[in-house]
């Protein structure tokens, strides 16, 4: 995997992705919102992006428990 210039955010609100990705197009970045700890730990299987911010409430899971599981694959 190639650090990418990605900004990826896992928020089930989609008011909080909006203002993050205007913010985060207007530092030339690119952004990738996502709205379950599932699609996140999916899409960081074959993506490596630049910064990841995670809500700790998500529907489906809790945030500290995919910074856990980031931690604990030596992939990511």
């Amino acid at each position: 995997m190639i650090l990418d210039d990605l900004v990826l955010l896992v928020d089930d609100d989609p008011v909080c992705q909006n203002i993050l990705k205007i913010a985060v197009e207007n530092l030339d970045y690119r952004f990738m919102g996502l709205l379950s700890g599932k699609d996140f730990l999916a899409t960081v299987k074959t993506r490596k992006p630049a910064l990841i911010l995670i809500d700790v409430h998500l529907p489906d899971c809790s945030g500290f428990d995919l910074c856990t599981q980031l931690k604990d694959d030596p992939l990511t």
